[in-house]
């Protein structure tokens, strides 16, 4: 199926479906990713959280967190069908995913899923209206500040996000431990 489909992807980075659970009954945490856009109805699913729950709570079930970009309200005729898995752990009571769907409707969109066991899950979506769409739902937002070393930008992501990371050693230590 993924060599048909010339995505490009190692076969360890292709999937259909990824899960993660702290237990084997519905009290702990439970997150489903869905990799592969079968083309069905609803075409604008891929890398979509099918499923996230933290300890008996289920927050998202089903596709409403999926990523449709827009450009002056048109889309791409063609369709993302494909997300690569690029990194998953799970190291003490944390778990990590990282997707990229790599030809998303006008960017590359970079999926990261951050859970604490029974605390909190962050979800960072990288593409650049991030801000824009974060300040719009109220949905709170993080940058990281790593990658470049560009003023504007590192200045703009300050004002504009709830949380700032300027190293991987900062945002591990919000993450693992909360501060």
């Amino acid at each position: 199926m993924w060599r048909a489909r010339r995505n490009g992807f190692t076969p360890e980075e292709s999937f259909q479906f990824a899960s993660y659970r702290s237990a084997a009954d519905a009290s702990g945490d439970f997150v489903l990713l869905d990799g592969f856009n079968g083309a069905s109805r609803n075409p604008y699913h891929t890398f979509a959280i099918l499923e996230l729950r933290l300890g008996a709570h289920t927050l998202l079930k089903g596709y409403r967190n999926q990523l449709l970009t827009r450009a002056d309200g048109l889309v791409e005729p063609e369709i993302a069908m494909n997300a690569a898995l690029r990194y998953r752990d799970a190291v003490g009571p944390a778990a990590i995913a990282v997707g990229e769907v790599p030809d998303a409707a006008y960017c590359n969109w970079r999926r990261t899923l951050a859970q604490r066991t029974g605390q909190y899950a962050l979800i960072v979506d990288d593409l650049k209206p991030g801000v824009v769409m974060s300040r719009a739902t109220g949905v709170a937002i993080a940058a990281a500040g790593w990658a470049h070393q560009i003023p504007e930008i590192h200045a703009y992501m300050r004002e504009n996000c709830d949380f700032y990371f300027e190293s991987v050693e900062q945002f591990g230590s919000f993450i693992l431990e909360g501060n």
